[in-house]
């Protein structure tokens, strides 16, 4: 006998979205010391930072944060930056069915929009605070403060502070058109996940040579730990363009032998492969002053 359906998708996405209100987020998501103990215990701070957030989530509304799932705030003052300055911020969305969505008091969303619809635009507070926000657009445009400094202020300001708050929701205008369009092109959220596979290819071939002290920079100058970053992206550098060389050679004799490979076939090619490497073990012959010579892997 099939289980009845106490909540509607709408009423259940409601009940379980995570909080907007002050008053909430006070009440629920504020830590106590017997909190803040057993957050620090954790090793590293990003594993702290993740801890915290999802002991918050399981308090209110009482569930677990999905994969992907973050917190809008710090992302709405980037995007009402970045189009008060006249570009636009176009960042991956994952788990699209967790965004939440912000309109304008008028016509009513659809059924398939609906559910992801969290609240209203305050327009009387982004007029309240309109000279302010043209002011601090300027002072970035013209190299006053930049826009990293006015970001971190941004995040560390009182909740109550106007300008903070005129932002957010400047930026959850931009944020709400930005996540229709993801919605509505497919194509878009494609190209994103391949540039976004772009990086994290480059930087899985990054740790797996920085495999001395696992993968981790201990020393304490600026100075050596740019030499050490450098030697790193040296030796990256130079993994990548035995690997071009090599696919261009391969490349180039599959043509001969009558079997091009399309463009469309290309662009799925990448050099930064290593399984192929040998990274264990090499030898570096240097010569009596101590310049490097050769390698061999």
């Amino acid at each position: 006998m099939p289980r009845r359906a106490v909540l509607t998708e709408a009423q259940r996405a409601v009940l379980l979205a995570l909080p907007n209100a002050e008053a909430d987020l006070v009440r629920y998501w504020t830590l106590s010391a017997d909190d803040r103990r057993i957050i620090v215990s954790r090793r590293r701070l990003h594993n702290r930072l993740g801890f915290a957030i999802q002991l918050c989530a399981l308090r209110y509304p009482g569930r677990m944060l999905q994969p992907g799932e973050v917190r809008g705030g710090v992302s709405d003052h980037v995007f009402a930056l970045c189009h008060l300055l006249g570009f636009q911020f176009a960042p991956r969305i994952p788990n699209l069915s967790a965004r939440r969505l912000y309109l304008f008091d008028g016509p009513k969303p659809g059924p398939d929009i609906a559910p992801l619809v969290a609240g209203k635009i305050d327009e009387h507070l982004i007029a309240a605070h309109w000279d302010d926000v043209i002011r601090l657009a300027v002072s970035i445009r013209t190299g006053v403060v930049s826009a990293s400094t006015m970001l971190e202020r941004l995040g560390s300001y009182p909740r109550a502070n106007g300008l903070a708050l005129a932002l957010r929701e400047i930026g959850r205008v931009e944020r709400t058109l930005f996540t229709l369009d993801w919605i509505e092109n497919p194509e878009e959220r494609r190209h994103a996940t391949r540039e976004l596979n772009k990086g994290e290819a480059e930087n899985a071939l990054h740790r797996a040579i920085f495999f001395h002290r696992t993968g981790r920079l201990r020393d304490h100058g600026i100075q050596a730990q740019s030499h050490r970053a450098s030697a790193l992206n040296l030796v990256a550098g130079a993994i990548v363009l035995w690997n071009t060389t090599y696919l261009e050679a391969a490349t180039r004799h599959l043509h001969q032998q009558g079997r091009p490979i399309g463009p469309d076939m290309l662009q799925h090619l990448s050099p930064l492969g290593w399984q192929h490497i040998n990274l264990e073990r090499f030898a570096l012959r240097v010569n009596r002053q101590g310049i490097p010579e050769s390698a061999a892997f």
